[in-house]
């Protein structure tokens, strides 16, 4: 199995072909690829560090806002955390001072944004 942390645009020039990768490979090993939201899987700030402008250089005004929309509201339904064999919790910023259970992760209704967000989102993507 392969668990992917989060972050996967904003990273250099080819954010939509790591896209691509990671989604191809989540339809064809399902139970084997798994990606977790970082905090730049958030509109507001792959828009900010140059995602929304790569796809629009890449692909034009019009397909270019339609993918970053599309991708954004993928992001929205991202797992925030993974639990391995209930001993390992993994998640790409940290457990805060506002976690106490797996439950409160559990719990959060998907999907969600970060203005939605609570603090226990603000902890997992960013602590």
């Amino acid at each position: 199995d392969y668990l992917f942390l989060g972050d996967y645009v904003d990273r250099g020039q080819h954010s939509l072909e790591t896209m691509s990768l990671l989604l191809a490979l989540k339809v064809e090993y399902p139970q084997n690829v798994h990606l977790i939201r970082g905090n730049h899987e958030a509109a507001d700030i792959n828009a900010l560090f140059g995602f929304r402008i790569e796809c629009i250089e890449r692909m034009g005004e019009r397909d270019g806002i339609w993918t970053w929309h599309r991708m954004n509201r993928l992001f929205n339904w991202l797992p925030l955390a993974a639990l391995i064999e209930k001993k390992i919790i993994c998640m790409h910023g940290g457990i805060g001072r506002s976690i106490n259970h797996v439950e409160q992760i559990e719990n959060l209704q998907r999907p969600i944004t970060m203005e939605a967000g609570s603090v226990v989102l603000m902890d997992l993507l960013w602590v």
